[in-house]
């Protein structure tokens, strides 16, 4: 029987060093807790996927990680997390953002977890450095990069609701209802039962807590009614228990009006068809979103939540395009935790975008 000598032994160590993970750099976490890192440090965060059946990935480690001047700017620039595909926080960010090639290195903005840039091919250090050195300079860390924007189309504009505080945001709803006519919103049934109760419509009110009550409630949930829009309070009111016949008449008739832009009923329609193509299936479980206007209008929107053809980014964007703020001049921000949903992909579904029932979404100008 053949004994391996003392050099067999030292040759596998040899190979285990030359493929070393590179643990001295790498962040010791999950994925959400190197984005809190990279916020607080003002660094982006590098991602690493490694598929252990894949060569090209054992090289990175070998090539590409172990050498001193990429460690060097590895170190200075960015919060690095290397992650094996198979496992489960691999699992969840292959999903989110798509991993279907290897080598995979991708830095991601971690105020807004948008995808800054993907490199899949074969990497020597150099390269490396030379690719790295270009995106800081395209790229900088910093408050001013974040408006995602070109210098030259920077406009100076004042603070966003977004950027302040809740207590801030609350007291900014009260100042702007007290300087225009009151607005609810209110959620509209396709139904022309004239014996409809109080279960028939619902309005939320300004305040969170109170949109908890889904539209899914609805008796008239099953019919195509998805749709919340303003009324002005000078008006009558669809949802008051003391309305006159009369005001029952021009309810039914704001019914398919967008009152807040002036839409025909023609124009109504093609709203509901528009943005409805990317709402997933009726039949599912719901969620809500509440919108919030830069005006001080809040709508809710009602999605699918569970469907494998589940609602779509695409239905968010088309929503508040057709409300009068286009994708071109205005962005969709939710603020904690801070994402730009203009920026992402918009074929991603609601759950891929991260974005959970009774979420507010916010519209401000590029």
């Amino acid at each position: 029987m053949m004994r391996q000598g003392p050099g067999s032994s030292f040759k596998k160590r040899t190979l285990e060093d030359l493929f070393r993970p590179p643990i001295d750099i790498t962040f010791k976490g999950t994925f959400a807790s190197a984005r809190e890192a990279g916020t607080t440090l003002k660094k982006y965060v590098m991602v690493n996927v490694q598929n252990v059946k894949e060569f090209v990935c054992q090289a990175l480690n070998r090539d590409v990680w172990s050498h001193d001047g990429v460690k060097a700017i590895v170190k200075d620039h960015f919060v690095f997390w290397q992650v094996y595909h198979d496992s489960e926080e691999g699992g969840k960010f292959k999903q989110f953002y798509r991993v279907e090639e290897y080598p995979y290195i991708a830095i991601i903005d971690p105020r807004t977890g948008e995808n800054m840039v993907t490199w899949n091919r074969e990497l020597d250090a150099m390269t490396f450095c030379d690719l790295v050195t270009q995106f800081l300079a395209e790229h900088p860390f910093s408050d001013d990069s974040f408006s995602e924007s070109p210098p030259s189309k920077r406009t100076k504009r004042e603070h966003s609701v977004v950027d302040l505080s809740e207590d801030d945001q609350i007291q900014a709803a009260i100042k702007a209802s007290l300087e225009e006519p009151r607005k609810s919103v209110t959620y509209i049934s396709d139904s022309d039962d004239d014996n409809s109760d109080d279960d028939d419509v619902e309005t939320f009110s300004d305040t969170d807590n109170d949109s908890q009550s889904s539209p899914v409630k609805n008796s008239h949930s099953k019919n195509d009614s998805k749709i919340a829009v303003c009324s002005n309070s000078s008006g009558p009111s669809c949802s008051s228990k003391t309305e006159t016949t009369e005001s029952n008449e021009n309810c039914k008739k704001c019914e398919s009006n967008v009152i807040e832009n002036g839409v025909s009923n023609s124009s109504s329609n093609s709203i509901i068809e528009s943005y409805k193509k990317y709402i997933g299936k009726e039949s599912d479980p719901q969620m809500s979103i509440m919108i919030r206007f830069p005006d001080g209008k809040r709508q809710q929107l009602t999605l699918s939540s569970q469907s494998k053809l589940m609602s779509k980014l695409m239905a968010l964007v088309k929503y508040v395009a057709e409300q009068g703020y286009s994708n071109e001049r205005y962005e969709l921000l939710t603020n904690f935790p801070r994402k730009k949903l203009s920026y992402m992909d918009f074929d991603l579904t609601i759950q891929e975008a991260g974005l959970n029932a009774q979420e507010s979404v916010f519209v401000q100008a590029r």
